[in-house]
């Protein structure tokens, strides 16, 4: 790393590719004090590591608002703790990790407006965006829009549609990906167009490239391609993202999942919506690293099913079989 940014940190490149890191000043702030104390390396480490113990306990806190039992409320934190979001994602010299942790205030608050406490839930929806842009300001438009496309996917399930709390919680996602807009906008900070050029001219060490959007298309099937061909070396979190996925169908059948419930399948959706708008597949586990949220929350929802059928069979067993007349 080489030279000293415009605020604080390290940069290694050129101003186009400074315009994109330069207002992400979250991360360094918070790491300087521990930059100081450890040295560079070791404070920025710290503060991922703080970030994601800290997410984790955020993740708890969704499983409880999903109404999930100690056990596999339990089941959902250690998951999270275990899966790629968190190693070796979440302990990476980036600002994955405080960003994770902001988001996971939003996915909170979100919880509570579904829950009916919406005064509460709509300050901690509010103090997670602004968080996000505070260390990552490009995850802002994207992540609103996971939230509110969750939401809008609830009212697909009959038993939801006519619950105050989810109009509610798709309001607020609503004005979220509004705000986010406009703040982007008057602050005039890089978007998408800028983004696609810093990865077709290898960080703006070439032209500006005059069909992005072609050559986007054409990346996704190359990544397509690369990500089929790594599956069978992915096999045990392939199994793992099934099973989760497994989980929220039992529970959605047998009546365990609240709408709150959901609310981290937005968090999943956002490292989809992340890989497809970066298609780069040597950054993909890390851009989309926070579809495990959402795997974490399902492996918690199979526990509880599974730990309902137990108790279902016990009682059973217990009274024994029916006496014929």
């Amino acid at each position: 790393m080489a030279g000293h940014g415009p605020v604080i940190g390290y940069i290694d490149r050129n101003p186009q590719y400074q315009e994109i890191f330069s207002p992400r000043i979250g991360y360094p702030l918070v790491s300087l004090p521990f930059m100081e104390l450890f040295g560079d390396r070791a404070g920025l480490w710290l503060v991922a590591v703080f970030s994601t113990a800290i997410s984790g306990l955020l993740v708890a806190r969704l499983a409880a608002l999903a109404y999930l039992p100690l056990v596999p409320a339990a089941v959902t934190q250690a998951a999270f703790y275990l899966l790629p979001v968190s190693l070796p994602h979440g302990v990476a010299l980036l600002a994955e990790a405080p960003t994770l942790l902001s988001s996971l205030v939003m996915a909170v608050g979100l919880a509570h407006v579904l829950n009916g406490a919406r005064r509460r839930g709509a300050v901690l929806a509010a103090t997670g965006l602004g968080l996000v842009f505070f260390f990552k300001y490009s995850s802002t438009m994207l992540l609103c829009l996971s939230f509110l496309l969750t939401c809008l996917g609830l009212f697909l399930f009959k038993e939801y549609r006519r619950l105050a709390p989810l109009r509610a919680a798709t309001a607020i996602s609503l004005a979220c990906v509004l705000a986010s807009i406009l703040i982007n906008s008057v602050l005039g900070l890089p978007g998408f167009h800028h983004s696609l050029q810093d990865t077709f001219t290898d960080h703006f060490r070439f032209p500006p490239v005059s069909d992005p959007i072609q050559r986007l298309i054409a990346l996704e099937g190359e990544f397509l391609v690369a990500f089929l061909a790594a599956i069978p070396a992915n096999a045990v979190y392939l199994l793992a993202f099934a099973a989760a996925c497994a989980g929220m169908v039992l529970a959605k059948r047998r009546g365990l999942l609240r709408p709150s419930g959901w609310v981290a399948t937005g968090l999943s959706l956002y490292g989809i919506l992340s890989v497809v708008a970066h298609p780069v597949y040597s950054q993909s586990d890390r851009l989309g690293s926070s579809v495990w949220v959402g795997a974490a929350v399902g492996l918690g929802m199979l526990a509880f099913a599974l730990r309902q059928r137990s108790a279902r069979n016990a009682a059973r067993a217990e009274t024994g079989p029916r006496p014929q007349e």
